[in-house]
């Protein structure tokens, strides 16, 4: 049985996707589960490049859901049911999220400490482009390293990290319906009830959410559509943008073993 899983489904993510596993990677992830929502190259043809890709599995999932609603609830779904009696902790996050354990050296050692409770809701802390107006070279986590302030109202937002055997299904991109005697706490071990947890509380986990990248790759993002189906707008950049000016170096501690990694990953 796989300790972590990562669940995610993907659209046209192909230039950050390698990054995304490999981080994930070095901090504890043993299996990955990739839903291709109609990627124009399709990602089973994108990770057969990667070395070690054997516990990376990919699943045609093409759509956009009934009533113009996104198939993202429905892989989050399908993947717990999947997943179950599989892995002890299933991460439901996109390829624009990173899972940051804030004091401990991996998430392994972080959710240890959870295992009693239903799933983890990890508070997002939303980035901005760190006045990139087109990709830069070398690792996001790297180059984008400037946040929207901890409190700030986008960020009262969870993801979930579920056992998924715990887990009915998920019932919007940012939580789930748990089987009976269980539920979702944060990390301090309150109860998280719907998508929100707040105050945010950043002390042991955070989710890095590398929404706008540069203003380029935002251009991009809205061009393809979002997996939950809800409206992304040109002007959401600059309130993202504006807001992004405290700097935070909190997973600059991996970005060595992740750089090194996803050299080996392209030998």
């Amino acid at each position: 049985m796989h300790y972590i899983t990562a669940c995610a489904i993907i659209k046209d993510e192909d230039d950050y996707l390698l990054e995304w596993i490999v981080y994930h990677r070095v901090l504890g992830v043993t299996h990955f589960v990739l839903y291709d929502n109609g990627s124009r190259v399709p990602v089973e043809r994108t990770v057969g490049s990667f070395a070690n890709r054997d516990e990376i599995e990919v699943i045609d999932f093409p759509g956009t859901g009934a009533r113009g609603r996104g198939m993202q609830v429905k892989a989050y779904t399908d993947c717990i049911d999947r997943m179950s009696g599989k892995t002890v902790w299933l991460s439901l996050t996109d390829i624009d999220e990173f899972l940051v354990p804030v004091r401990d050296p991996d998430l392994t050692s972080l959710l240890r400490r959870y295992e009693e409770h239903g799933a983890l809701g990890v508070n997002w802390q939303t980035l901005g482009s760190s006045g990139h107006g087109g990709r830069p070279a070398g690792l996001q986590i790297e180059n984008f390293r400037f946040r929207t302030p901890v409190q700030w109202q986008w960020n009262r937002h969870i993801k979930s990290v579920v056992r998924p055997e715990r887990t009915r299904r998920a019932f919007s991109p940012h939580f789930c319906a748990y089987r009976d005697g269980w539920s979702c706490v944060n990390e301090a071990g309150q109860p998280v009830i719907g998508p929100f947890s707040e105050p945010v509380s950043t002390r042991q986990v955070q989710l890095n959410h590398y929404f706008t990248r540069s203003r380029a790759e935002y251009q991009a993002k809205l061009a393809r559509g979002s997996g939950d189906a809800t409206a992304k707008t040109a002007e959401f950049f600059d309130v993202v943008d504006g807001a992004a000016v405290e700097r935070d170096e909190s997973i600059m501690r991996f970005c060595p073993e992740v750089a090194a990694a996803v050299r080996t990953a392209l030998a």
